[in-house]
């Protein structure tokens, strides 16, 4: 092997491992988040959880034993929509 052609060979392997170090680097900070193109400007203090408030129960006793219950029927009454910043709107559920 002449002078020449070590010179290339070292280069070629000091540019590949550039290279590798740059891919390692970007693969470790991942994907950014993804957004979702709706058209429309994002809220400033977006809902971020909805959660059932109040609720009213039924219950319906079974008519031949009145120990125990046929069935129970479960109405959502109100719901809490907690925002980003952490205040809760209270909505009543017709």
């Amino acid at each position: 092997m002449n002078r020449s052609s070590l010179l290339l060979l070292v280069v070629l392997l000091a540019v590949g491992g550039v290279v590798a170090l740059v891919h390692l680097a970007l693969a470790q900070e991942g994907p950014g988040p993804a957004r979702v193109a709706t058209g429309f400007a994002p809220e400033a203090n977006p809902i971020v959880q909805v959660v059932v408030g109040t609720t009213e129960t039924e219950f319906e006793q079974d008519p031949f034993e009145p120990t125990r219950l046929r069935r129970s029927t479960a109405r959502v009454k109100t719901l809490l929509y907690i925002r980003a910043d952490g205040t809760v709107d209270t909505k009543q559920v017709q």
